[in-house]
């Protein structure tokens, strides 16, 4: 109770010209825009909470828009369905307040963002995708009236998994081309393969968290063999920063190090992610060939920037890896033809690698041609607001 009211604000937001939705990945939408525009940020981790007078007063006009039919079939119960309605009611009458030109947001699948981009139609609502978004998950409610998407993909894909995009915008990732340069020629690697680890960490070992785990354990176990084998030179890329919430997992009994050591032993280097500099796109560019167990959206990237991919899907279900075209997909748990594939991996050219996967390449992550995706978003966020 103590912590919920020093979230509580009783002031006016002043008017802004956008609002940033969610604070995850803010300082990348602040870079998109133009300096001239005011912004505010609504925060969603804890969120602050305001109250005046003339929030209540639109609050209230705004009841009758409370859905009893969402209420009563909401998927936690009536109460949580309550708490959702009023919830969901309480931003959209903030939003009203500070009077924005538009309202951006990092985080493409958050409920509350998705329930007033589709509620809401006198305000643009623009989205940044930030990370695959697979069949199995089934987002009861995603909407979006303008999405920068990763790639064409996204607009035949989407439809089928029963999302909403009014608008898209194919342009590669964002974070992405803040970090990687295209270049004409590769440069020279430290690495044979770099492994992406899908680490999911402590979040209570749903069922999707045990076939990740269980895909990459027959992974690793099969490229830990090929490594020490063939004196291949391979990194482990952690998904979490050491000491983290998620560096340990309770039902595993081990942190993301250990079960990585435990199965290559010294044969590879452990290198610790760095969210900051985000270090995980130079060992990209460093790297002949990109793997992971299970599916991640860093692999999308790296391949956007024609480089050598490969996901190993050992889950038996293409729920996970449906969305991939089957040349990047690999199955094969025996170790004749696990190794026989890698080998063909390594070995084939940078240029006959991009000639027989260019087209893909551009499909899953369409990059503007000068790789200036800051720019590109830019400029059609000015030109979506000016015919609004």
């Amino acid at each position: 109770m103590r912590n919920l009211f020093k979230r509580l604000k009783f002031v006016i937001p002043k008017h802004s010209d956008f609002i940033i939705f969610d604070e995850v990945g803010s300082q990348y939408l602040l870079k998109i825009i133009n300096k001239r525009h005011s912004v505010y940020i609504i925060k969603q981790r804890p969120p602050d909470y305001f109250i005046n007078f003339s929030l209540i007063g639109i609050f209230l006009t705004s009841l009758p828009k409370l859905s009893l039919v969402k209420i009563y079939n909401h998927p936690r119960g009536i109460l949580v369905g309550v708490l959702s309605e009023v919830r969901l009611i309480y931003y959209h009458s903030l939003i009203l307040l500070i009077k924005p030109k538009a309202v951006l947001t990092f985080i493409d699948n958050h409920v509350i963002f998705n329930e007033l981009s589709k509620n809401l139609k006198k305000i643009p609502f623009i989205g940044i995708q930030n990370g695959l978004r697979l069949v199995h998950e089934k987002a009861r409610n995603y909407h979006v009236q303008h999405l920068f998407s990763f790639g064409n993909n996204e607009s035949t894909y989407f439809k089928n998994i029963g999302y909403e995009v009014e608008n898209y915008y194919p342009c590669g990732s964002l974070i992405a081309s803040q970090h990687i340069r295209k270049k004409e020629e590769p440069l020279s690697n430290k690495y044979d393969i770099l492994i992406v680890s899908c680490w999911r960490g402590n979040i209570g070992y749903p069922i999707d968290q045990v076939d990740s785990m269980n895909s990459m354990r027959e992974m690793d176990t099969l490229m830990s063999k090929y490594i020490k084998k063939n004196n291949i030179k391979a990194a482990v890329a952690f998904r979490n920063e050491r000491d983290s919430v998620h560096w340990f997992v309770p039902e595993i009994g081990k942190n993301e190090e250990e079960y990585f050591h435990d199965i290559y032993g010294n044969s590879i280097d452990l290198i610790d992610v760095d969210f900051k500099s985000r270090n995980i796109y130079q060992l990209i560019l460093k790297s002949n060939l990109i793997v992971s167990g299970f599916s991640t959206s860093v692999l999308l990237e790296a391949y956007g920037f024609q480089k050598k991919i490969m996901y190993y899907n050992f889950t038996n279900k293409d729920i996970y890896h449906s969305i991939f075209d089957s040349s990047i997909v690999s199955d094969k748990s025996d170790y004749k033809s696990f190794s026989k594939e890698l080998d063909e991996l390594i070995k084939i050219g940078y240029h006959d690698y991009i000639k027989q996967h260019n087209t893909n390449m551009k499909n899953y992550m369409t990059f503007p041609d000068d790789n200036n995706v800051t720019k590109f978003i830019s400029t059609k966020i000015d030109q979506i607001i000016n015919k609004n």
